[in-house]
């Protein structure tokens, strides 16, 4: 009897375990979805080299991520003027503005 309480009590946890890894590997494939999607649409609006491109997704992927484990409205604050911050650098200042007007 005790064996087979510890065979069922191992496989609970195996599946336990499995589930999460599989949401983990979810939210990695819609943060890069959501990266893909935005630096799409910032290609087409600001005309951005190759460069420019990685960069800017690169920056979406951290802030994507970011903005999941963020605990509270202050750190998701921070996490966007990081990002801004990030285009900021990657951007021609007049693409930069182009991206500000954009955003509003």
């Amino acid at each position: 009897m005790k064996k087979i309480v510890a065979v069922v009590a191992f496989f609970a946890i195996t599946l336990c375990s499995t589930s999460s890894v599989l949401a983990q590997n979810f939210d990695v494939k819609l943060a890069q979805e959501e990266s893909k999607t935005f630096v799409k649409e910032t290609i087409k609006d600001l005309d951005l080299t190759v460069e420019q491109e990685k960069a800017v997704y690169n920056a979406s992927m951290l802030k994507i991520r970011m903005t999941a484990s963020a605990k509270n409205d202050a750190a998701k604050v921070e996490i966007n003027t990081n990002f801004n911050e990030k285009l900021k650098v990657a951007l021609k200042p007049s693409q930069y503005k182009k991206y500000l007007a954009l955003k509003k």
